[in-house]
């Protein structure tokens, strides 16, 4: 387990990494077009949620510089699913609408991700080893 005396420095990594992401991921879109910025963000989160969760982790026991890559990894590609993702959804409705429909789609994000963090806490169980089911959670949200 990653030691709780070093969250901060592992917030300070993933923040820093994924500011410079979110400007990457920016460019991307710019050359590129948002879809394709998706889709590959969306496989960079698939393989670190697949590496961290899902698939036997034994290999992350006891390596917190793994874990910190892992983590920064994540944060990396929620950054740059988020830019693109937000590109994409101001194409959608006329200027006329646009910031209300950017409000109700915030509203159904936040709504969304309440309904998960619920979840994820019926299917989380605290053990001695840490918290047990993060691959259902995991699995679920691949999904």
């Amino acid at each position: 387990a990653f030691p709780r005396s070093h969250m901060g420095l592992l917030y300070l990594c993933g923040g820093s990494i994924s500011f410079l992401a979110m400007t990457m991921a920016g460019r991307l879109v710019d050359r590129t077009g948002p879809v394709a910025v998706i889709s590959g963000f969306s496989g960079l989160l698939a393989m670190v949620l697949t590496g961290g969760f899902i698939l036997p982790n034994s290999w992350l026991a006891g390596h917190g510089l793994l874990t910190a890559v892992l983590f920064t990894l994540f944060m990396v590609a929620m950054s740059g699913r988020n830019v693109a993702a937000q590109t994409l959804s101001t194409q959608v409705q006329p200027p006329s609408v646009r910031g209300a429909y950017m409000s109700l789609q915030s509203v159904v994000t936040h709504l969304a991700s309440s309904l998960g963090a619920f979840c994820s806490s019926m299917l989380l169980q605290e053990t001695s080893a840490g918290l047990a089911g993060m691959e259902k959670v995991a699995a679920m949200a691949l999904a």
